[in-house]
């Protein structure tokens, strides 16, 4: 689907708000000679994908095929890492790093949770990930200022972005074309809770001391899985081997979900047609081209698990329409648990609107920009004095 073309958009609900032209335009990259512009409601703005800003983190664009460890390597990205040729630091063997299994689809951005026994006065100050066999490694520097990563506080998060088609291709290639199960080596290096990151493509100190280093305790893998994607998509990926499961409702009050008889869309072309049911996803709800107007309700819910207790699962949730690509993070603490992810208009008038009190964070998403500038003939403007 070729977003410009596209004449429906999604947008956040229920909130209308007005808010400032220039705080959107200075986002977008657009404000050049519109300074003094007065606010206006989203409702009457066009939105489209923007043009890439290379400044910012951003996907692969290839249209594959990845079919194996090598392609799937070259098809993900980290967010702010690097990329390095070579052998991975640190020791061949360790404990003390919780990472669960790691599940990539295409068009998708997701955030992964880590933590391990990082002693106090310390924190994990760069994760290093490796694909097995490829022959390169992702270096993910950590900066000061946020979470420790230690097990009894709040996890680090990093974002995992799967591969993009290139922009324009018509129609959109599976990129993913089959699935693939390869085995990941994953590493956390300590540095003190006040110190800068590393520069993960030198020698660092204390590099060669193992006592600074965590490992899983258990082998990782990676799986990319091929799914359904279309003008509508939502992914759903956590970190326990539980059943989570992805619900959507759609504008006539249908609800997509597992059971058999409600796979299927009612009143357009949505399907969920993948129900992973034993640990880390996906779970894919799609509509190819047949999506109807109204208000669309995202949700997740704690099914169920053998393991006793029920063990807390972080969630992320990417949504993707009209070229824009939206992830929600959060954690359900019990079976039978739900949690609303995003509500949101799919529209004919490509509108959107911030939304109010976002249910997870972070909220990654690719910004949107004005794409009709007479538009802005319709925006509010101030009284008169």
């Amino acid at each position: 689907m070729n977003a410009m073309n596209h004449a429906s958009c999604l947008r956040p609900f229920p909130r209308r708000t007005m808010v400032s032209l220039a705080v959107i335009l200075s986002l977008s990259g657009c404000n050049q000679g519109m300074s003094g512009l007065a606010e206006y409601d989203y409702e009457n703005a066009c939105v489209t994908v923007p043009v890439i800003n290379t400044n910012e983190p951003q996907p692969i664009y290839t249209n594959g095929p990845i079919d194996d460890a090598d392609s799937l390597s070259a098809g993900i990205n980290f967010d702010y890492s690097e990329r390095i040729t070579g052998t991975m630091p640190g020791p061949s063997s360790g404990t003390g790093l919780t990472f669960s299994n790691v599940v990539v689809t295409d068009k998708t951005i997701q955030s992964l949770f880590v933590r391990g026994s990082v002693p106090d006065g310390k924190r994990i100050g760069a994760l290093f990930f490796e694909v097995n066999g490829t022959g390169e490694y992702f270096g993910i520097p950590i900066e000061p200022g946020g979470a420790t990563g230690s097990t009894n506080g709040s996890p680090i998060t990093v974002t995992l972005r799967g591969p993009f088609p290139i922009e324009g291709t018509e129609p959109e290639p599976d990129i993913i074309t089959t699935e693939i199960i390869a085995d990941v080596t994953v590493k956390a290096f300590l540095v003190d809770e006040d110190a800068e990151a590393p520069d993960v493509e030198t020698t660092f100190d204390g590099i060669d001391d193992d006592a600074n280093w965590l490992l899983p305790d258990t082998g990782i893998t990676i799986t990319a899985q091929n799914v359904g994607t279309g003008g509508l998509t939502a992914t759903l990926f956590w970190d326990t081997a539980t059943d989570i499961d992805l619900h959507m409702v759609e504008p006539d009050g249908h609800e997509i979900f597992y059971p058999t008889a409600s796979r299927n869309s009612v009143a357009g072309d949505g399907y969920l047609d993948f129900d992973d049911t034993s640990g880390y996803g996906p779970e894919n709800i799609f509509f190819s081209t047949d999506i109807p107007t109204g208000v669309y309700t995202v949700s997740v819910v704690y099914y169920g698990t053998s393991l006793d207790p029920a063990p807390a699962t972080n969630w992320s949730v990417s949504i993707s329409a009209c070229g824009s690509t939206r992830a929600f993070t959060g954690q359900l603490t019990s079976v039978d648990e739900e949690q609303e992810v995003f509500s949101f208009v799919y529209g004919e008038n490509c509108t959107i609107e911030p939304v109010e009190d976002p249910p997870k964070s972070p909220g990654i998403f690719e910004e949107a920009v004005l794409c009709d500038p007479e538009s802005l003939e319709s925006l509010n403007q101030p009284e008169e004095e």
